[in-house]
């Protein structure tokens, strides 16, 4: 019975496991595929895929962080540990291999997850505004980075879509996919850090 399983050497990596289905990552798929880096490297994942000649796109916003006895402005992920490359109809597999990349989110049948093309796109329009920093207490814009401040997902990093009289559409990352969900604004923070 045991001989029927596939040989695998016990110092081989979760990653090499993966890699050896019988899903082929020549697949053909387009469009923003979804990958998560390891922790602080959204710069070294975007510059190794752009070396590779990948497209990717790391949504940012700007905070407020202490440096010393200072208070500067930094450029932060917002979806801390997710970024988005662009596939097209290309082999995709050397993604995985690229440094500071974790992994490329893919469905059960190993094909990679591709974002809502008007939800990247959405992100993409809003960068500006995010890089800016409105003074004082903020007012909800397009765009704006945020954090939920109350319900099931507190402390939650999202990213305003739509805004209504008393509530908000906000984009976030959860279980591995761009959604979207209704917020009254109250729950709302501003993002810090």
């Amino acid at each position: 019975m045991l001989d029927a399983l596939p040989a695998t050497r016990l110092d081989a990596s979760q990653r090499d496991v993966i890699h050896r289905s019988d899903v082929s990552p020549a697949v053909a798929v387009q469009g923003w595929a979804v990958f998560t880096t390891h922790p602080n490297t959204e710069d070294q994942a975007e510059n190794h895929l752009a070396q590779q000649g990948f497209e990717a796109y790391c949504p940012r916003y700007t905070c407020r962080r202490r440096v010393g006895t200072t208070l500067q402005h930094v450029a932060r992920p917002l979806f801390p540990r997710y970024a988005f490359v662009w596939l097209s109809n290309s082999p995709w597999h050397s993604i995985l291999y690229t440094p500071g990349v974790s992994d490329l989110l893919r469905s059960p049948q190993g094909k990679p997850y591709i974002a809502p093309e008007t939800a990247v796109s959405a992100l993409q329009a809003t960068e500006a505004l995010r890089r800016t920093l409105p003074p004082g207490k903020p007012l909800w814009r397009l765009g704006d980075a945020c954090t939920l401040a109350g319900g099931p997902f507190v402390g939650h990093p999202a990213v305003i879509s739509e805004i209504g009289k008393h509530t908000a559409l906000v984009a976030m990352m959860l279980f591995g996919q761009l959604r979207n969900m209704a917020v009254p604004l109250d729950n709302l923070a501003a993002r810090d850090a």
